[in-house]
């Protein structure tokens, strides 16, 4: 692929409310992947008993958004898989938390556990700076399976400032005991200090 084209791609997402495409690696990255109703871009790493894929969804209503990491992992002492998917997501479902924007983890290891964090109150400005933030984000993630240039430019880490953003917004969301569960159920005290001590999501809980 040109750098002319890979540039032209970008600036077609950018136009369409893409948000990942400025900091994705152009020579990994698949899209526009289209449909009837959406476009999505998508890089995709599958080596040495890992599947990562980080991908953005967008309805072309602009009434959804998703922007997801999921990771499946062969874990050789236990014969098994580890699932694990984190992502920003807005799309409408009055009367549930739902219908806000929101952090959402899914993680498989003792069952599957679905949390999920509202995102309140934000313009499209402001959701946009989550996903930058979750970006910034996931770049550390993907460091540590040493695979982030894989995934990502050099632009990445220009989005610090949007990471301490979005982490205010999970600060509030917990001051104000909005953290839900699978059922939609608040967390409990104990459950949230499970959901904080769990390494794989340590950055989104504390700075740096």
């Amino acid at each position: 692929m040109t750098g002319a084209h890979a540039r032209r791609r970008v600036e077609r997402a950018q136009q369409a409310n893409h948000v990942l495409t400025p900091y994705a690696n152009a020579t990994n990255l698949e899209g526009p992947i289209r449909t009837a109703n959406s476009e999505c871009y998508r890089i995709q790493y599958a080596r040495a008993g890992k599947n990562i894929v980080l991908e953005e969804d967008l309805a072309l209503s602009g009434e959804r958004h998703i922007l997801s990491l999921n990771a499946v992992t062969y874990l050789v002492e236990t014969g098994r898989n580890e699932v694990k998917e984190i992502g920003v997501h807005r799309h409408p479902r009055p009367g549930t938390p739902h219908n806000q924007p929101h952090l959402q983890f899914k993680i498989q290891a003792t069952g599957n556990r679905v949390i999920r964090i509202p995102l309140e109150h934000l313009t499209w400005d402001d959701y946009a700076r989550c996903i930058k933030g979750f970006l910034h984000i996931a770049n550390d993630l993907l460091g540590k399976e040493g695979v982030a240039g894989f995934f990502f430019n050099e632009r990445v880490a220009e989005l610090e400032g949007e990471r301490r953003f979005l982490l205010e917004r999970i600060r509030s969301a917990e001051r104000q005991q909005l953290l839900f569960g699978e059922d939609d159920t608040p967390l409990g005290r104990e459950e949230l200090a499970i959901l904080r001590a769990d390494e794989r999501l340590l950055p989104f809980f504390h700075d740096g």
